[in-house]
């Protein structure tokens, strides 16, 4: 009987482990799909992809990235500026502008706005805010509460809260 009891929970635990490393492969064929990714209107250049996300928080709207993809911003010449348009699964969900940290310009709390690095500096974190210095509070529907930038963070295990 303990021998039957021992075969059954390795087969349960091999099911386990078989179906873990599914979900993990699918995860990382989604990210290297370029389902997702933020890129600049002009050129169609890509900034930024679900690789080097380590997670996006939806409440905050911040990317929090990788090591690897920060060093890489931080040598882009010119850095990141002008348009943008974040895809997902090859559609523009989300469109706005790149603006420096430090500029004499404000943009109206209507626009939306990516500030690489932030104005704190912070080269890890990649923020989408209204307007620009400050994140104004949108008045009625948040252009940023996008469902399919929730649901693909989601899918792949990198969304916060």
């Amino acid at each position: 009987m303990a021998k039957v009891t021992y075969f059954a929970f390795a087969i349960v635990a091999l099911l386990g482990a078989v179906t873990l490393c599914a979900g993990l492969v699918e995860t990382d064929r989604q990210l290297r799909a370029n389902v997702f990714g933020i890129y600049i209107t002009k050129d169609s250049a890509q900034v930024l992809s679900g690789v080097d996300v380590i997670f996006y928080n939806v409440t905050s709207h911040e990317f929090t990235l990788t090591i690897a993809c920060t060093a890489r911003l931080q040598e882009m010449r010119p850095p990141p500026m002008g348009a943008f348009a974040v895809r997902v699964s090859g559609r523009d969900v989300l469109v706005g502008l790149f603006v420096p940290p430090v500029t004499s310009r404000s943009y109206p709390p209507e626009q939306v706005v990516i500030t690489y690095p932030d104005i704190e500096l912070r080269y890890g974190v990649m923020k989408i805010q209204m307007g620009y210095p400050w994140d104004y509070p949108p008045k009625g529907v948040d252009p940023r509460d996008v469902p399919e930038l929730t649901q693909f963070f989601e899918s792949v295990g990198k969304l916060v809260r």
